[in-house]
């Protein structure tokens, strides 16, 4: 025991669970009012699972009816900002800010996204988990178990694709379209203010530019410390050898 965390290099993790988690001492040999708990945890487990699938899903519809209303928002600017190019330095300039504007928006929106892709996933994984424990006392193994076909194994190139993973590279695409974005609409809104001006202008903008960049980037590393959780709870076991740590939760925000 460290610290009143227990410790095992044994993987005995079975035992861990059941004794801390459902209170059960001797999983192995269940009593049939035990073996009724673990039917509701895998039950409750399963549907929280499924819940946190479904969460993950409508949120993200959000976020795609965000960028879909970004985008068309770009492209009518993108498009009047062309027909307009060469008119008067007002109108250059308001269509270039409007087109930074919107690519900043977008660049904060799709990074928020990507948490959101993080955090729904750390919570199924957390679900999924409790499946894989309860799972062998009800109907077996069936959630640890796949059929696959043969050109798949363990080789690094011959493992199938992770949707997850997948999903992540989807959102990081977004964010980098919407950071080309940004540049662009950074040199269009310099050009068109800077046209028939001094030069020494274009460096005092370039100037104010690296300014807004940097306080951009402090306040979106200020917001990601604060849109993390307040506390996994409080740590009771730790498995050195798997590197796995169960923690108990003591307040009923996790959100």
């Amino acid at each position: 025991m460290r610290g009143g965390v227990e410790t095992d290099t044994s993987m005995d993790m079975e035992h861990i669970y059941f004794s801390k988690v459902l209170g059960i001492v001797n999983h192995k040999s269940p009593t049939k009012s035990e073996l009724e708990r673990v039917k509701a945890a895998l039950a409750r487990s399963e549907a929280a699972r499924d819940f946190e699938i479904e969460l993950y899903w409508k949120r993200t519809t959000y976020f795609w009816g965000a960028q879909v209303a970004l985008f068309a928002g770009s492209s009518i600017l993108l498009v009047n900002f062309s027909s307009s190019f060469g008119q008067t330095m007002l109108i250059n300039s308001l269509m270039a800010y409007g087109l930074f504007i919107i690519n900043t928006l977008s660049i904060a929106i799709t990074w928020l996204w990507y948490l959101l892709v993080m955090g729904s996933k750390f919570w199924q994984e957390v679900w999924e988990r409790h499946i894989e424990f309860l799972e062998d006392y009800v109907y077996g193994q069936l959630h640890k178990s796949y059929w696959t076909t043969s050109h798949f194994s363990n080789s690094p190139s011959q493992l199938p694709f992770s949707v997850t993973k997948i999903n992540r590279a989807l959102v990081i695409s977004i964010g980098l379209f919407w950071f080309q974005g940004t540049v662009v609409s950074t040199y269009f809104l310099i050009e068109s203010l800077t046209s028939g001006l001094h030069g020494q202008l274009a460096i005092y903008l370039v100037l104010v530019a690296s300014v807004l960049a940097g306080t951009f980037y402090l306040i979106s590393t200020f917001l990601t410390r604060h849109l993390r959780m307040s506390g996994l709870g409080t740590e009771i076991f730790r498995c050195s050898e798997q590197g796995n740590v169960l923690f108990m939760r003591t307040t009923l925000s996790r959100r």
